[in-house]
């Protein structure tokens, strides 16, 4: 399984320095996913991450933050369960 994730084209007008993207390891612990990746690099828009087949079943709780000139914000945490595939 694959995730991809794709950063938005509209800044509102003040642009972005950086994404970073969380992943939660605990109830309410998250770490950062590849941020060699993806903090600070504009150009890199998009970033994948990729499930092992083990992980079918399992839930996953991510969130985003984007940081500007003014400060940062995260986004609403998202969740998604793999599905196994279909014989």
């Amino acid at each position: 399984m694959v995730l991809a994730w794709l950063a938005p084209n509209i800044t509102g007008g003040c642009p972005i320095k950086s994404y970073s993207i969380y992943k939660e390891i605990s109830p309410s612990s998250y770490v950062s996913v590849d941020p060699e990746l993806v903090n600070n690099i504009i150009e890199l828009r998009q970033h994948t991450l990729t499930f092992p087949a083990e992980d079918t079943g399992k839930t996953f709780n991510f969130y985003i933050t984007a940081e500007n000139l003014l400060g940062s914000i995260a986004s609403p945490i998202f969740s998604f369960t793999l599905a196994a595939v279909p014989d």
